[in-house]
């Protein structure tokens, strides 16, 4: 079995070419990336390496047909608030589309799983969110994961490609620049609130668990065909977070706290002032309703059906997070 791997350079992606390092030969494994550099270790590791963008179907087409892959392992995505709809589309949506049809062409690959984000769900509060629940994206990249997933599950339907939908909240761990790191950063600052107290619960999923549900999903892949599963590691409260990550900081003032009604009033004021001056701001609704509301998954299915179980905690999790970060003078 032979594997192929979109976002092998990213937070994600590495490490689910971690986990494939340990389950499968590395020669049986390869990455599309479009700066080869940045993964010089796996190519001298016996990784093939592929320079390659899934916006671009000749260079997917191209890269498949050399290496011809039984498994693809789409991870490759562009997350950003700010971020044009059009372009979130192209990335997000078409790319997946890309992927597909050079699967297609190829006539080798006939797996598909592909990394997409509890973000398509609404914002529902104190709900535990199951694979059934209909779609109710809030902001833009949501909107364009929606419609990547869409475009997979034309391709099962019309049975093109065996397929297999991970969704994912959020996830934590080391090589994460964007996510944890500015968390870190706003508390480290100061300019993390706190809003209503800290109660809202979040729910997170490590990021080597996450590598163990696409693995779980390769070796049980006759049952995983054609479902979607929610994966998650940890629930815990934005005070909790907050506290835990202060403790490893070394942070002793307390927080500045918000009400939930003034926090997101000062979330509009901040996204106008931010469009005004062509300049994302820190603060906005979208984050106000995250770190203010409850954020809850059910992972029953991937549980009852591929036997998943999460090995990280939220205490360990957050640790080897903070660490990393201030060893990579992120934080």
């Amino acid at each position: 079995m032979k594997f192929m791997v979109t976002g092998g350079s990213g937070f994600v992606g590495s490490h689910i070419v971690d986990a494939l390092e340990k389950h499968f030969p590395p020669s049986s494994i390869s990455l599309i990336v479009r700066n080869p550099t940045k993964v010089k270790i796996r190519s001298e590791a016996g990784i093939t390496v592929f320079q390659g963008d899934i916006t671009n179907l000749e260079s997917l087409h191209r890269v498949m047909t050399d290496f011809r892959p039984n498994v693809v392992i789409h991870a490759a995505a562009l997350a950003d608030d700010w971020a044009p709809l059009s372009k979130l589309m192209e990335t997000n949506a078409q790319g997946t589309q890309n992927i597909i049809d050079a699967m297609v062409q190829s006539c080798t690959a006939d797996l598909l799983i592909h990394i997409s984000s509890s973000g398509v769900y609404p914002r529902k509060t104190s709900v535990h969110l199951a694979e059934d629940t209909p779609y109710g994206p809030y902001g833009d990249y949501h909107k364009s994961k929606v419609a990547a997933e869409e475009i997979v599950k034309a391709t099962m339907e019309k049975r093109l490609v065996n397929t297999t939908i991970i969704r994912p909240p959020n996830v934590m761990g080391i090589r994460d620049f964007t996510h944890m790191a500015r968390i870190c950063q706003a508390i480290k600052k100061r300019k993390f609130p706190i809003i209503n107290e800290g109660k809202a619960i979040q729910t997170w999923v490590a990021a080597e668990d996450l590598a163990q549900a696409v693995i779980l999903a390769i070796n049980l892949q006759k049952k995983a065909s054609g479902q979607i599963y929610n994966v998650k590691s940890f629930e815990i409260s934005v005070k909790e977070l907050y506290n835990q990550i202060a403790s490893r900081l070394n942070i002793t003032k307390p927080p500045k706290k918000y009400s939930y009604r003034l926090a997101y009033i000062g979330g509009f004021i901040s996204e106008i002032i931010g469009k005004l001056k062509q300049k994302p701001s820190t603060l906005n609704r979208y984050r106000v309703i995250k770190f203010g509301k409850d954020r809850l998954f059910d992972d029953s299915k991937i549980r009852s059906e591929l036997n998943y179980q999460p090995i990280a905690s939220a205490k360990d999790t957050i640790a080897d997070t903070v660490t990393w970060l201030q060893k990579e003078g992120i934080v």
